[in-house]
């Protein structure tokens, strides 16, 4: 077995401009929360606890400090001040929406900001990495090129890794990025991908909610990094129509291991056969609605739970909502079944009620021990970093923040600074 790879798990930094703008339609959990008032600190604060965890684990562990946000270029472009104090006052008077934009921390959710393909399985031996381009929903399309400027500059030797542009912005390759994409591991030590879409390149999509992630999409990570051995599925219109917008609100794995709802993908039985054919030892459990309704599962994240494998067997890193119901019921049987040998209940409450739970808040790269000395090594966390940065965040973030406050030109002024003052911290200032 090839165990020159290790995966690393690379998590966004909760921004201080994190709001309730209800700008996710589709997300269940945005949607019902908008307007209330955030708490950016106490958001930032649960994700580093949750990193902490991840470390304390054993697992390598890095971070991305958030996009700079108000995005004063956007605002400018649709026709505001230059100034970034005046900008933010002159939206908030002609179009509140297009502020709520302009202060998206929706690049929080990591999962979504690139599919990764290791080099092992690559055509060219290289890592390679492809932004999203997140057209379906207009917070997010803000975030692919300043995302990809990012990660190039975090992984810039070319010797190891190949940093694609986003697809072409066409809503035929709408991509979402890694929340519907999985790497299992055969005997070999060899990757075999699953791909989870929810429509084609010329689908609109039948559901209620925007079906975002297009099979098409998929197909170009394919060819651009020479992938040979891969599944893809297709999620089930009902699914989505309850709030799967992601596959990874109704799936979990790791690389031995499918956990998914008995309601997740069409013709699921199929596509489970597909994986074994390639994966005779995969280990699928399916959760029944009995066992699970798919609207609970949802609600509380379960499937979102991030999984994580060390050297004492799997921990599953679960939202708190699932410590109580059939939502722990499952976590138990899951436990006392051998799938997992340790639960942990993370408090993210400020994430999850803008509708993203662990794993959304975490990339997973897999590298060898080249490539990780290659990569840009102010992103990896110790046990100072982190502390240095959860300092920063004590100090700097705002406790509240309403959508009346986005109009305030000292608090654009403050996330401006503070988000500046990350990026030198983290070695990725001019981007």
């Amino acid at each position: 077995m090839n165990t020159l790879y290790e995966e690393i798990q690379i998590d966004s930094l909760i921004a201080p401009t994190h709001h309730y703008g209800g700008l996710a339609y589709g997300n269940v959990a945005s949607m019902s929360h908008a307007g209330q008032v955030s708490h950016p600190r106490a958001a930032a604060l649960q994700g580093i606890a949750k990193m902490r965890a991840v470390m304390e684990a054993g697992i390598v562990q890095a971070v991305l400090p958030p996009l700079l946000r108000p995005d004063t270029c956007f605002l400018h472009a649709c026709g505001f001040s230059e100034c970034p104090e005046d900008s933010v006052q002159q939206a908030q008077c002609a179009d509140p929406y297009l502020l709520r934009l302009a202060y998206s921390s929706a690049s929080t959710w990591a999962a979504n900001c690139a599919t990764v393909i290791p080099s092992t399985d690559s055509s060219d031996n290289r890592c390679h990495i492809i932004p999203a381009n997140l057209l379906a929903t207009p917070h997010r399309a803000l975030e692919a090129h300043p995302r990809y400027h990012m990660l190039k500059r975090c992984f810039a030797a070319d010797e190891f890794f190949c940093v694609h542009e986003p697809l072409p912005t066409s809503t035929a390759l709408a991509d979402e990025g890694a929340a519907n994409h999985h790497r299992f591991v055969d005997e070999e030590g060899n990757g075999v991908h699953l791909f989870v879409a929810n429509r084609s390149a010329w689908e609109c999509g039948h559901t209620a909610f925007p079906a975002r992630q297009s099979s098409a999409a998929q197909e170009c990570h394919r060819r651009l990094s020479g992938l040979q051995k891969y599944v893809q599925a297709t999620i089930l219109p009902e699914a989505v129509e309850v709030g799967a917008f992601h596959n990874d609100v109704i799936m979990a794995a790791t690389d031995t291991m499918l956990l998914l709802h008995q309601s997740a993908w069409r013709d699921q039985s199929s596509i489970i056969q597909q994986l074994l054919t390639f994966l005779p030892h995969l280990k699928v459990r399916e959760v029944s609605q009995s066992e699970l309704p798919l609207s609970e599962a949802i609600s509380s994240y379960l499937f979102n739970s991030q999984f994580l494998t060390t050297d004492k067997g799997v921990l599953m890193i679960a939202p708190q909502q699932c410590a109580e119901g059939r939502a722990k019921t499952l976590c138990e049987s899951l436990q006392s079944s051998g799938i997992v040998q340790k639960i942990i209940y993370q408090p993210l409450d400020e994430s999850m009620h803008n509708g993203g739970g662990p794993a959304c808040l975490r990339l997973r790269v897999s590298l060898n021990k080249s490539e990780q000395a290659a990569m840009h090594q102010g992103i990896i966390l110790t046990k100072k970093r982190l502390a240095d940065v959860e300092e920063l965040v004590r100090s700097e973030y705002r406790e509240e923040l309403s959508l009346d406050d986005l109009g305030d030109p000292d608090v654009a002024k403050k996330s401006l600074r503070t988000i500046a003052a990350l990026h030198t911290f983290f070695g990725l200032e001019h981007i």
